[in-house]
Order: structure tokens, then sequence, then C-alpha cells
């Protein structure tokens, strides 16, 4: 996967956007980690919600303890069948606070830095990465 990434050859370095789908699914430690370390790969939190919602409030904090908060992208597999939007939403909202909130708590980040955190993940960092800002 990093050597995807990383996008080298002919001994020279690419920056193009990288956004493993569906969370890296079932390597999500090692996606998230490739998101560390490359300035142009993303995190975007789709399958994991709604569909491997067992542990999403772990795995939404795995992601935030490596993953810089402007990468973090809200994302979801829901498709056709309209409850699964509601569901996704629901849940990418409730365990995001969750997981935001444990932060808050531990003094990673004040009250005003996860409200603005949250933002960018549920749609500012979309907006950046798809070139979609006013």
């Amino acid at each position: 996967m990093e050597e995807g990434v990383r996008f080298d050859r002919d001994n020279m370095m690419r920056m193009p956007k990288i956004i493993p789908l569906h969370a890296g699914y079932p390597s999500v430690g090692k996606a998230a980690w490739l998101s560390h370390l490359y300035p142009n790969c993303y995190f975007e939190l789709s399958i994991m919600t709604p569909h491997v919602h067992q542990n999403l409030y772990q795995r939404y904090m795995q992601v935030m303890e490596v993953v810089p908060l402007s990468k973090i992208l809200f994302a979801s597999d829901a498709y056709r069948i309209p409850e699964l939007y509601w569901l996704a939403g629901r849940w990418g909202k409730r365990y995001l606070a969750k997981a935001q909130t444990d932060h808050v708590i531990g003094g990673s980040l004040s009250r005003e830095e996860a409200i603005d955190a949250a933002r960018m993940i549920l749609y500012k960092n979309n907006r950046t990465v798809y070139g979609l800002d006013d």
C-alpha cells in the first residue's frame, strides 16, 4: 500500500492525492499510519460507517490518534436504501462526538477545537480535497 501512496517512479516522487477507500479496511491502522506519514494521503471513513459498526468508537479513536484532523474525510458506504444514509449520518456523528469528547476530557483538544475538528471531518476536509471551497 505504501508504494502506491509514494507513487515513486523513475526515481521521482510524485504527489497525487491518495485516498484509500473504505478506511483501508481491514487494515485501518495501516491506512491511518500512511495518512500520517505522507502529505498526499488522506483517510476516509467509509465502510466503517455504517457497515463495520462493531467498535466504531474505538476505530474513530484509533484514526484520530494518528491521522491529522485536517486529513480525515467523513464518508459512508450507504447506497440505495435511505435508512443506510440516515444510519451512517447518525452513527458517524454519535461516535465522532464520543471520541472527541474523550479528547476534550483528556485535554488534547479544547471544546472549540473539537467543534472545529468535527466540522472539518464531517464536511470541510472533503470540500478542500475535492476543490469545492467557495
